[in-house]
Formats: C-alpha cells, structure tokens, sequence
C-alpha cells in the first residue's frame, strides 16, 4: 500500500473517493483467521490496521473450524471458532446485513484452480457478459461494486 501509494478502504466513502479520483484503493482481507491464534484481541488490532473482512478457515483446519477439503475435526466450527465469530460480530452482523439476495463479485487473482479472471483488466469483459445475459446495466453496476460498496458503508461505516 505504501510502496505504490495506494489509499486504504476502511469505509465505503474511502472506496467512492478512490472510484472519483480514478485510483485503485486497497481492501484488506485475511484469508484465515490463523493469525488471532489464542489472543481475541488480535481482532482489534487487525482493525485498526485496516482488515475488514477475515475468512475463518482457509487451507489449513485449525482449532477455528473445519476446512471443506478435509474430513470434519470440529463438525464446523469449533467452539473457539462460533467465540471468534462472537467477538467479529461485535463489528459487523455480515449476515443480517448481506441477505441472500445480494451478489458481488470476489476480486481474488491468485490463479487458483480454473481462475474465471486472471487479470483486473478483465473486468469490464464480465460487465459485458453480464449484460448478454439479460442484466440492465443498472444491474451489473450493482454486481460489480455498488452492492459491494453498500455493505462495507453499512459493516464499516
């Protein structure tokens, strides 16, 4: 972020600014949440430093939760893993405030098995596609950020 003097995303007004000034903004998110280990209050510090979503369980169970892949230790989340989420909800009620209506598109390039995308310049050819298959552009703006945007302004402020 510093090196390429990219803003960070802590509020959807930071990602609208970035969108006006026509400049990339960086959105912090931690796959796994290894990092908070026994210490709850690595959550808090995680935050200030910017991390607004964290994915619980990623390549590796741990004593947060089971992982997709592998066969079950903890029958999903562990009991450590519903406290994490507890203590995360303190920040943000995600799925009260998502609903099961609202879509996004995760911008994740790490060209992991069969990527849809591999490159950011592709973007605007799902835009297109979306339109093709009957979506108003009113709609893939919404898909391809504004429900986004919406979320974060309501977990984030």
């Amino acid at each position: 972020m510093r090196h390429h003097g990219l803003p960070l995303v802590r509020t959807a007004d930071d990602i609208i600014a970035a969108h006006r000034a026509g400049t990339t903004a960086l959105f912090v998110t931690c796959e796994g949440a290894d990092f908070v280990e026994d210490r709850p209050e690595r959550l808090d510090e995680a935050h200030a430093a910017g991390v607004r979503s964290i994915t619980l369980v990623h390549c590796r169970q741990h004593e947060f939760g089971d992982l997709q892949t592998e066969p079950p230790l903890h029958g999903g989340l562990s009991p450590a893993g519903r406290e994490l989420v507890r203590e995360m909800n303190r920040i943000a009620r995600l799925i009260d405030v998502i609903g099961v209506d609202h879509v996004a598109v995760g911008t994740d390039m790490d060209a992991n098995y069969r990527p849809v995308m591999t490159e950011y310049g592709q973007f605007g050819v799902l835009g297109d596609r979306l339109q093709a298959r009957g979506l108003t552009q009113a709609g893939v703006d919404r898909v391809l950020g504004a429900n986004a945007v919406d979320l974060i302004r309501t977990v984030c402020g």
